[in-house]
């Protein structure tokens, strides 16, 4: 059986919440790599609490913007690898260099 994948990033809109692994973001498995993003959820969140304190009325904020960056990076490593084995280079050049023949036929 198979399932649709639907990689996405979510900013969490409730106040008082942080949310992690894959409920903040889900990659392609193409890499394995959601299960580091999820640890390093973990580790950014624990460095934040010691270094700004859970009362920090911008604390989401903070937590947020530093994962976005990279949690966006392998969001478009991952997709691009899975384009690169769903439609092989090869294949795609050839298409390219022989869109003239096909065209003319």
């Amino acid at each position: 059986s198979s399932f649709s994948i639907k990689p996405h990033i979510s900013k969490p809109n409730l106040k008082d919440f942080i949310i992690i692994g894959d409920t903040a973001h889900s990659i392609h498995p193409v890499a394995g790599q959601g299960w580091n993003l999820g640890i390093k959820d973990i580790q950014t969140l624990i460095d934040n609490l010691m270094n700004h304190g859970i009362d920090n009325p911008k604390f989401d904020k903070i937590y947020f913007s530093k994962r976005l960056i990279e949690n966006f990076t392998y969001l478009i490593f991952t997709n691009s690898l899975n384009f690169i084995y769903f439609y092989p280079v090869g294949f795609i050049l050839y298409s390219i260099y022989n869109r003239e023949n096909i065209c003319k036929q």
